[in-house]
């Protein structure tokens, strides 16, 4: 089971807790940073891999060829598998070929990276962040929270890993339960696994 949420911005302590939002260049750069020294493994596009430094560089170039001000400095989504129990079968390599098909299917017009992280033996996650402007024509990225978790869940559809989407933030800006699971259901991991499926 792969649990989805965007990640809250907690490093401004005077910033509404409701808010999911990465305000300064301070901001993005902490998130980078962060993400980068607990990583196992990478994947990026649209972006020249010549360090996390130069990355966060070239977020804030083309945010500043905008020329408007841009609301959040990144967006920020973590995929984790509960590799203790559910996805115990799950290995390394495994989540980095699902990294590779995660950038290469959303979010294609944008610099991403996404980092994988495996500090936590219970969880492997990957935190998943997008330059939230276009390498096109610079406009903002229009997202909602049930295209990128439906986008997420085919991926892992095609693993028969189950995306369950945990939070979101709805159009007040608060963060929301979700309650929906993803395309898949364990029913048939199970029958695949133990070979059980009607022939």
């Amino acid at each position: 089971m792969a649990m989805f949420q965007i990640a809250k911005n907690l490093e401004d302590k005077t910033e509404n807790a409701e808010e999911c939002i990465y305000k300064t260049n301070r901001d993005l750069r902490n998130l980078l940073f962060y993400c980068r020294n607990h990583c196992v493994s990478s994947v990026m596009d649209n972006l020249y891999a010549l360090g996390i430094e130069c990355v966060y560089d070239q977020f804030l170039y083309l945010q500043k060829r905008r020329v408007k001000s841009v609301y959040t400095k990144a967006l920020h989504f973590i995929i984790g598998f509960d590799t203790q129990n559910y996805e115990a079968d799950i290995d390394i390599n495994m989540i980095g070929t699902i990294m590779g098909l995660l950038s290469f299917m959303c979010f294609k017009e944008y610099q991403r990276i996404l980092f994988l992280h495996t500090d936590k033996p219970s969880h492997y996650h990957i935190h998943y962040i997008v330059n939230p402007v276009n390498i096109n024509n610079l406009h903002i990225c229009r997202w909602s929270f049930w295209n990128v978790a439906y986008s997420f869940a085919e991926v892992l559809g095609d693993f028969s890993i189950p995306l369950v989407p945990i939070s979101y933030q709805d159009v007040h800006g608060r963060i929301v339960k979700g309650t929906e699971t993803g395309c898949m259901v364990y029913q048939q991991k199970f029958l695949l696994r133990y070979n059980l499926r009607e022939r």
